[in-house]
């Protein structure tokens, strides 16, 4: 990962494993969003746990800090895989389309998730870059 950018399959792993800051904090996510290196795999992931959370509602709650467009039913796709741990057949069945539909709503919204946490890293002053310290 080059400076600036976040890989859309590692946010997706971090996603699917939200709730398990030992597992975000060993991610390169952490390393990339410049989270507190050298301090333990827990803190780190607690911290790359809160920038998730926080990013997921700024897309979720349609806030106006970050500049990102996203089409609502994506937003819900997002919400449901991420936060409600609803699978991916249940979200389709729910949402009433077809999982590979909302297999690329998915891959949309982590798309947006990826710029609005570039977003909110720039907002903090963390700036994302690939070193790992």
């Amino acid at each position: 990962m080059s400076d600036g950018e976040i890989s859309v399959a590692i946010l997706r792993k971090a996603l699917a494993h939200l709730h398990d800051p030992l597992y975000l904090g060993a991610l390169p996510l952490a390393d990339t969003m410049g989270l507190a290196p050298g301090t333990s795999v827990l803190s780190r992931g607690l911290k790359l746990r809160r920038a998730l959370w926080l990013a997921i509602d700024a897309l979720t709650s349609g806030s106006h800090i970050i500049d990102v467009e996203i089409d609502p039913r994506a937003r819900d796709v997002l919400y449901r895989y991420a936060v409600s741990k609803q699978s991916m057949a249940a979200i389709a069945s729910e949402l009433h389309m077809s999982e590979r539909h909302a297999y690329r709503d998915l891959r949309r919204a982590i798309g947006a998730l990826a710029q609005v946490m570039i977003s909110l890293a720039g907002l903090a002053g963390m700036s994302p870059s690939a070193r790992a310290q």
